[in-house]
């Protein structure tokens, strides 16, 4: 079984279970940075970064004065770090999956884009780092709910992308699924960022990592 190590900034491993539990299943325990030094300290082969919104706000917090604000030169470090930091992580080899929270942009028309909850001008161009970049949300089935993945580019999802072109515009949450096309096309290292609101399967998605197939030896 491969090994998947989770870094959990805000609390969202418990949608998976306990830490047994998320041991069991990613073989690695989960490692929860309470700084965005300790993240740097401990980052080491293939990973998960749930979430990097959380992560960006850790080194936020360290640029405010003791008013809480940040002053005018403080916004282009935190451009330069969170930039650094998404080159190194992208470059690392192996699979990269992270998570981000989403949020609601008003157009002066009255339209609406999604976009990467990150402050600053990193959620402008954060989606160049990756391969994919997923968007999360909900759709009713009955009594209950399909948890699914906007994949390609539309007005409201402007980072959605797919670089295989393998994938379906809407399919339901499967890492097994964006692995295989990436395996299709070929590509060394695979680099997946999902974006979404609480509550439609951002950190549930992280479950289909495993192959259930290979672990009952098929």
């Amino acid at each position: 079984m491969n090994k998947i190590l989770m870094f959990d900034t805000e609390h969202g491993s418990h949608t998976l279970g306990g830490e047994v539990e998320i041991q069991e299943m990613f073989n690695c325990p989960v490692l929860k940075p309470s700084t965005f030094e300790a993240f740097g300290n401990t980052i080491n082969g293939i990973f998960i970064i749930d979430s990097f919104s959380e992560l960006a706000k850790k080194y936020q917090r360290s640029l405010v004065n003791k008013d809480g604000v940040m002053q005018m030169q403080s916004w282009g470090k935190l451009k330069n770090k969170l930039d650094k930091t998404l080159e190194f992580i992208t470059k690392m080899p192996g699979m990269l999956i992270v998570t981000c929270h989403s949020k609601v942009e008003m157009l002066e028309d009255g339209r609406t884009r999604i976009k990467p909850y990150i402050d600053g001008s990193t959620k402008e161009d954060i989606s160049k780092w990756f391969d994919f970049v997923l968007y999360t949300y909900t759709k009713k089935n009955g009594n209950s709910q399909d948890y699914m993945w906007r994949t390609k580019h539309s007005e409201i999802y402007e980072h959605a992308k797919d670089r295989t072109d393998l994938l379906p515009s809407d399919m339901k949450q499967d890492f097994q699924l964006v692995i295989g096309a990436a395996k299709e096309k070929g590509f060394s290292n695979v680099r997946i960022l999902i974006v979404g609101s609480p509550g439609t399967g951002k950190t549930r998605s992280l479950s289909t990592l495993i192959n259930k197939g290979e672990e009952n030896g098929n």
